[in-house]
């Protein structure tokens, strides 16, 4: 669905589960070869911004990663570029 141009939010409608759970799997696609449209979840400063606070994390998690950037950086755009980058 999402190839044929379904929003993330179209399709866990259309499938019964949440908008993460979607995001999940279109994580795992990456993982496995599929190619992703990075552009939905980040642009190109969001995506500098994560590493950069990233990298100055000793033990690198998710709610400490989170709290260490602006609010308007969500779990779902810091763990795109995590995976981009095969940090998840």
């Amino acid at each position: 669905m999402f190839q044929n141009g379904k929003s993330l939010k179209d399709i866990a409608v259309i499938r019964d589960v949440s908008q993460q759970t979607v995001e999940a799997h279109l994580f795992k696609a990456f993982k496995d070869g599929y190619p992703i449209s990075w552009e939905i979840f980040f642009n190109e400063d969001d995506e500098r911004t994560v590493l950069a606070a990233r990298a100055t994390l000793d033990e690198v998690k998710l709610k400490p990663l989170k709290e260490t950037l602006p609010d308007t950086y969500d779990y779902t755009k810091i763990k795109a570029v995590l995976t981009k980058h095969g940090y998840m």
